[in-house]
């Protein structure tokens, strides 16, 4: 299907380029014929993966005033084929993985209508592969993985397709973000809904942080502290700006 598609060539880059984050994030390192005979042995199974592409779009205003998306970029994301996962043997059993409900969405962007806040929408680039790993996984590259076709990759972070993946990126990021510190002033999360997180400290500042997965929306009363925890969290992922928040899951604001 891909070899069909008019636009293979972008198609085959955004590929390249998946490939390319997972060595450089150290996600994942190809194993030597011996680890995975000793891996056979030792009754690890050895996972199908493929590639997922995904056409993004990006939100433009025409000469008229009027919004409308427009093809943006290609994106291909390696994941792992984690239906043949047996939950108690190959992951604990427990995988929920919250998402923050449109209600949640819809305050926090009536809040942000308050002229003190600046709202901006952030981007987690390989969100999932910047996620430790807690036990072995081994996947055997697809064919459009260039010169590692049909390779063995013993994964070293989490990547998308198993199926706990989401799980353990949630519980990473959440601690990230209730690990920043500002002159003893931390996050809290709140109950109602886990992927919303508020701060506020005894200088008037506050913050507003919410994620969808990997797109987040944060709203701060004080850009510099936003900048300050953008630091800390792009210690461990890579976090990348879209600007003031226009579109999000989805969902155009203005």
């Amino acid at each position: 299907e891909v070899l069909r598609h008019p636009q293979k060539d972008l198609i085959k880059i955004a590929s390249r380029a998946e490939i390319t984050q997972i060595r450089d994030t150290g996600t994942g390192v190809i194993a030597s014929d011996e680890e995975v005979r000793q891996a056979l042995a030792a009754g690890q199974k050895i996972l199908p993966s493929k590639m997922v592409y995904k056409l993004k779009y990006k939100t433009v205003i025409d000469r008229h005033g009027v919004r409308r998306d427009i093809p943006d970029k290609w994106k291909c994301r390696l994941a792992a084929v984690g239906s043949r996962e047996q939950p108690g043997l190959d992951f604990a059993t427990s995988t929920f993985s919250p998402t923050v409900g449109m209600t949640a969405i819809r305050t926090l962007v009536a809040l942000c209508c308050d002229k003190r806040f600046d709202l901006r929408s952030y981007d987690l680039s390989g969100a999932y592969l910047g996620t430790p790993l807690t036990r072995p996984v081994y996947i055997r590259l697809p064919p459009d993985a260039d010169e590692d076709a049909g390779k063995i990759l013993r994964c070293e972070k989490a990547i998308y397709g198993l199926r706990d993946s989401s799980a353990a990126f949630c519980k990473y990021l959440g601690e990230q973000v209730m690990s920043f510190r500002h002159k003893g002033h931390k996050f809290r999360q709140l109950n109602t809904e886990q992927c919303l997180y508020s701060y506020e400290d005894d200088e008037g500042n506050k913050m507003l942080f919410c994620h969808y997965v990997d797109d987040l929306a944060i709203a701060s009363t004080n850009t510099a502290l936003r900048d300050e925890l953008l630091k800390h969290i792009n210690k461990t992922c890579r976090v990348t700006d879209e600007g003031v928040l226009q579109r999000f899951i989805g969902i155009n604001f203005w």
